[in-house]
């Protein structure tokens, strides 16, 4: 995979930018993310899940006359990660939808302490519906995994509960009228 940002893209401390295998704006929408998160794309080919290297370069200014290579921008390394399925890399991401995640940007990529599971990997368009007698959660099909619909009060509460796990396949789930007055996610398992 190569993805080049567009010129002047910069990131704030703490900042994150998904880069994604489909138009921005489609990609958004299908996995219903908040205009706040930036998305950035498309990207072609796919990364392995047998492991690959992924790195990251920032141009250094053009060499300038007289320099034999006048004109030619050279890029420096920021950051590179050499992944795995196999220990002591988290297990579970090797195709099965959920993702590598890294949880402390101040490790050194390569180190495989520095990565987690995330079991958090968007579902797609997880939206609510009113059909008249009662609410209805609905989602488009994820057909290579169970789901977990979880629930909580307050969105600054904790802990999340889980309400059912879901089969692959199913793309709906009524929420009786006691439960209204809740916050709803779906979460791969």
């Amino acid at each position: 995979i190569d993805y080049i940002f567009q010129e002047q893209t910069v990131l704030g401390p703490g900042e994150k930018v998904l880069i994604v295998p489909i138009d921005p704006a489609a990609f958004r929408t299908k996995y219903n993310l908040p205009t706040s998160q930036r998305i950035s794309g498309p990207f072609t080919s796919q990364l392995s899940n047998t492991g690959e290297r992924v790195a990251l370069f920032k141009p250094d200014p053009p060499q300038l006359p007289p320099h034999p290579d006048a004109g030619l921008v050279p890029y420096i390394l920021v950051e590179q990660v050499s992944y795995s399925p196999d220990s002591p890399w988290p297990s579970g991401a090797n195709g099965t939808g959920a993702a590598l995640q890294r949880i402390n940007p101040l490790q050194f990529a390569d180190d495989p302490s520095a990565w987690t599971l995330d079991t958090l990997a968007p579902v797609p368009a997880l939206r609510v519906d009113w059909d008249g007698t009662s609410l209805v959660l609905r989602w488009n099909a994820v057909t290579d995994q169970l789901l977990v619909l979880e629930s909580i009060g307050s969105p600054t509460a904790t802990p999340w509960l889980e309400v059912a796990v879901i089969e692959p396949g199913v793309v709906s789930r009524s929420v009786s009228t006691s439960d209204l007055a809740r916050f709803y996610r779906l979460r791969r398992r």
